[in-house]
């Protein structure tokens, strides 16, 4: 609590420092996955919403409900036939502590205004109602350029297929993976679902 303050109200600790970084992700038909043999993650939901605003706009708006990753996240529910209540965790694009509240709301897993209690509860750690961000997020590995939201699939696909260690949540089937853009006026959102 006395960290460095960087944008009142956030410090030090709170906003991730810039870095480097990789990831990488193998993508197949499904009959390609099935013939390996091996546990695999099938995309079973996928949306994408931009909300037509920008960081600085002439028109006010709600900085705060994150309406792109209420839309891509209600499109994406939908076509996996789901509902946010499904889902067993998430690995969310969040390049700041507050925004991973403001995207656990707007995602559904809480009611709007109920996600920064529901953290401090322990909802949303290991263990807890819906785990978020169980690879420590961006403050934990910084935030690579480009890189960011093709590793929080890449989180999604080893808890999916049980080989997250430590971090593992127990009995994983759906997770969700967020990307944004700006300050989330654009979001991409998938569901994922483990094939064993």
């Amino acid at each position: 609590m006395a960290q460095r303050p960087i944008v009142e109200p956030l410090g030090l600790y709170d906003v991730p420092g810039r870095s480097d970084g990789a990831a990488c992700l193998v993508l197949a038909s499904e009959e390609v996955a099935k013939s390996l043999g091996k546990p695999y993650v099938l995309v079973r939901g996928r949306g994408f919403f931009h909300d037509g605003s920008h960081q600085i706009n002439e028109v006010p708006n709600d900085m705060t409900e994150l309406i792109a990753a209420k839309e891509a996240s209600a499109t994406a529910y939908k076509q996996a036939g789901i509902s946010a209540s499904d889902i067993d965790f998430a690995e969310f694009y969040a390049p700041c502590t507050i925004v991973e509240i403001l995207v656990s709301e707007a995602v559904g897993f809480f009611k709007r205004g109920q996600g920064a209690p529901g953290a401090l509860e322990g909802q949303t750690r290991l263990g807890g109602r819906i785990p978020i961000s169980t690879s420590g997020g961006l403050t934990s590995r910084g935030h690579p350029a480009y890189v960011t939201s093709l590793y929080n699939m890449v989180e999604v696909a080893d808890q999916l297929r049980g080989r997250a260690g430590e971090r593992q949540v127990a009995n994983a089937r759906l997770g969700l993976a967020t990307g944004e853009l700006g300050n989330y006026n654009a979001a991409l959102i998938h569901v994922l679902e483990a094939v064993r």
